[in-house]
């Protein structure tokens, strides 16, 4: 995954207005975005809870800096589009509930790695990764 100091994640944002990036400082999770009229968004989440932006203003202040790191917010596809990435050489994975609730991975790699459920297409995730398959 592509790790972006604060210039090269606005940067991005401004290439691709589409995209979300995040920041972890401490127990506070900052995603920003480009909103439906090119303004910029940050949502504060701490300890995975979403600040109320009014009430919790300060929260947003001194989050992050120029030197603060920014990861993309990977968003689901459709498990047909994994599946065309991955047959276009690129990374793609599910993430599935196993038992207990635990949270499972499933990569599609090489020929013989074909044999998931119909579980894993109706219910998982499916991710596409940046970063080239080498199976």
């Amino acid at each position: 995954m592509k790790i972006l100091k604060t210039s090269e994640a606005f940067a991005a944002l401004e290439a691709n207005p589409k995209i979300k990036l995040e920041n972890h400082n401490g127990n506070k999770r900052t995603v920003i975005s480009i909103g439906l009229y090119g303004y910029f968004i940050a949502n504060v989440f701490v300890d995975g809870v979403e600040v109320d932006p009014i009430k919790g203003a300060y929260n947003f202040c001194g989050n992050f800096t120029p030197e603060s790191i920014w990861t993309l917010v990977r968003e689901p596809v459709p498990v047909w589009e994994a599946i065309k990435a991955y047959c276009e050489g690129k990374k793609a994975y599910c993430v599935f509930k196993t038992f207990g609730d635990k949270e499972g991975r499933f990569y599609l790699q090489g020929s013989n790695n074909w044999g998931f459920s119909g579980k894993l297409l109706t219910e998982g995730k499916w991710f596409i990764e940046d970063t080239p398959n080498e199976s």
